[in-house]
């Protein structure tokens, strides 16, 4: 705590009625752009102490290098160097790129090449470094830690799946119905009002709703808290074509509470089970952050979602096919490497051939820290703290062309 910076671990399961456990780790910083606490979850206590222990520790190490970063523009690295071009990652719009640009780079592994490669050093760090020309808007999406490198690669990985799954799913549930809108107004050659695009239904016939009475035991135990709770439940599984068990789970109260009160969490992992718990406990996390008053934009997160005034309007709580829980395609294994391989794998074949883990780990910390960098995967739904900006890929431009 004192090499990093944590001034206070608190256990906040206590501000919300639902129960599921929640620990803060309080790392107060000068830099605007950053979050000073970090939170973490868990079915249990010591899951959610040692989560936000961790978060702390995955913040302090992407705020600095790893090695002294190369200095170079693109066009003269690759010359020398496997280089990953900066326009694979999503440039910032507001940027003035070329290929003639100096960066910071810093060195990172393809780990299906099993090759040493090059990247931009604003794809890995958050917050920007002053003496760095920042192309691409840095986020915290694929960082990750763990008890040895290999925990830490597969936390980082099944992430970047989770933020591209999260993406698609606004994109096609969300965006594409309003697009059709615009165009039949148009097409008509009549006014568009913006109250007709927003009330645009989305297609939440897309994602199916996981039958939670088929939930496994320790999900049925967290899902029972928020009924409860009396929350409105529902799960939604949101696995893309990459095939990962994915799924988000949406919580609601009746407004008057004054408060937000649509929350959400994801999960992705190969094993379907720890999908879902990390879904619900995530679920719990976004209630606590928001009681915390740690973001002020979580509401403001929300309403991009879904509409949290008309549960009727948003894509998570809108009515779906039903699923068991017990047909969602899963994966299990008994070693992690093999769950990292499974899902290199399943990327492969969606035509994604790189897969970069760059290594943030700190003598100073000992703990094994990671940044996963999945060119041509999506992540808009990871800056939502910023949501003026999007930036979207190949994956999700073939859902509005």
């Amino acid at each position: 705590m004192n090499v990093i910076g944590v001034t206070r671990l608190a256990d906040v399961t206590g501000l919300d009625h639902v129960g599921i456990p929640v620990w803060a780790a309080v790392r107060p910083i000068a830099d605007e752009s950053s979050i000073s606490v970090q939170n973490g979850k868990g079915p249990t206590r010591i899951h959610a102490r040692a989560g936000a222990m961790m978060e702390a520790v995955e913040h302090y190490c992407c705020e600095r290098p790893p090695h002294r970063p190369r200095y170079a523009s693109f066009r003269t690295l690759r010359r020398h160097a496997r280089a990953l071009d900066p326009e694979s990652l999503g440039l910032d719009p507001s940027a003035e790129y070329a290929d003639t640009l100096p960066l910071e780079w810093l060195r990172g592994t393809d780990l299906i090449a099993g090759e040493q490669v090059w990247l931009p050093a604003c794809a890995v760090l958050k917050p920007r470094r002053e003496d760095g020309t920042p192309v691409i808007r840095g986020s915290t999406n694929g960082l990750a830690s763990g008890n040895t490198i290999e925990e830490a690669v597969c936390h980082g990985l099944a992430e970047v799946i989770e933020r591209d799954a999260w993406t698609l799913a606004i994109i096609r549930g969300v965006l594409v119905p309003r697009v059709r809108v615009i165009a039949a107004a148009v097409s008509a050659g009549v006014a568009c009002h913006l109250s007709r695009i927003h009330d645009a239904r989305p297609e939440g016939q897309l994602f199916p709703v996981i039958a939670v009475s088929t939930l496994p035991e320790v999900a049925s135990r967290l899902a029972g808290r928020f009924r409860a709770a009396g929350i409105r439940l529902v799960i939604r599984e949101i696995t893309t074509d990459v095939r990962v068990p994915t799924f988000l789970a949406a919580g609601w109260e009746p407004p008057g509470t004054g408060r937000p009160h649509f929350y959400s969490g994801l999960g992705a992992h190969p094993d379907s089970r720890v999908a879902m718990t990390r879904a619900l406990t995530e679920l719990a996390q976004s209630r606590l952050t928001v009681f915390q008053g740690v973001r002020e934009d979580i509401d403001k997160i929300a309403r991009l979602d879904g509409d949290a005034d008309r549960p009727e309007q948003s894509l998570w709580l809108a009515d779906g096919p039903e699923k068991s829980f017990d047909a969602v395609h899963t994966y299990r294994s008994r070693d992690i490497l093999e769950d990292i391989r499974f899902m290199s794998q399943q990327l492969r074949s969606v035509g994604l051939e790189q897969v970069i883990a760059v290594d943030l780990t700190r003598s100073e910390v000992g703990f094994p820290v990671v940044k996963i960098v999945v060119p041509g995967l999506e992540h808009w739904a990871a800056r939502h703290f910023d949501p003026d900006l999007v930036v979207l890929g190949s994956r999700a431009r073939r859902y509005l062309a």
